[in-house]
């Protein structure tokens, strides 16, 4: 989804997650958890005397709680655990912000990347990644996001960008990565062969601090039908 605001050639033009999205997370979250810790703590209730041990300990403390105090706890527990879904569902949110000047990208609160205009030379969707390429074909910016692409391509071509419909333009430079790669280094693959395990435990963060490293060294790498494929940028490894 995105939302798209257009002002004038001269003005920046942000493209995020619509407010009424952003409403749901924040009440839909708290609610749904609230409502389901409730609806467990009844399920505890009719079961309590088939509850086995230690959980029979919680389930008898739980019900000693007088009705009021007991319903209102699980509401209260259930929201404050569903505020927390919705902060780690915000704090994956991505804003591109597009003018002639530069490229801004956000992600939730976290710091903000800055690509001057003079250095992009194509802006691309990679599956669920936006890329942005320079002119020797290292990518100053790969980000994940669920934004609507059509929104994201009107932006960066009303603002002079080039956005490529046919994806990268080194896509035929791609190679499938299997563990000791003989074109390149140890280190490299060390590299590749540690990302390959975050991504197996779904730490986004770690891969995509060590796709980082990667690029720094002169290689970038894509992830595709759970395979990492890489590339040389232009500089030498």
């Amino acid at each position: 989804m995105g939302r798209f605001e257009r002002l004038d050639r001269a003005r920046p033009t942000v493209v995020s997650d619509p407010g009424w999205l952003r409403a749901l997370v924040w009440l839909g979250f708290p609610f749904a958890g609230a409502m389901l810790v409730w609806f467990a703590g009844q399920l505890v209730g009719l079961s309590s005397g088939e509850a086995p041990r230690p959980l029979a300990v919680v389930v008898t403390a739980f019900l000693a709680i007088p009705e009021p105090a007991r319903i209102g706890g699980a509401a209260v527990i259930g929201a404050f655990l569903g505020a927390g879904l919705s902060f780690l569902a915000q704090s994956e949110s991505l804003t591109v912000v597009v003018s002639a000047r530069d490229v801004r990208i956000r992600r939730g609160i976290s710091g903000e990347l800055r690509i001057p205009a003079t250095e992009v030379a194509a802006v691309f969707a990679d599956g669920t990644d936006l890329v942005v390429q320079d002119a020797a074909g290292m990518e100053p910016a790969r980000e994940r996001h669920d934004l609507a692409v059509g929104r994201l391509r009107r932006a960066f071509l009303e603002h002079g960008y080039r956005w490529s419909d046919d994806g990268d333009p080194h896509a035929g430079d791609f190679r499938r990565w299997f563990d000791g790669t003989p074109e390149l280094p140890e280190r490299i693959n060390r590299l590749l062969r540690d990302r390959a395990t975050a991504l197996r435990r779904w730490t986004n963060d770690r891969s995509d601090a060590i796709a980082g490293q990667l690029r720094t060294s002169g290689v970038i790498v894509r992830d595709h039908d759970d395979a990492q494929y890489w590339r040389k940028q232009a500089e030498p490894l």
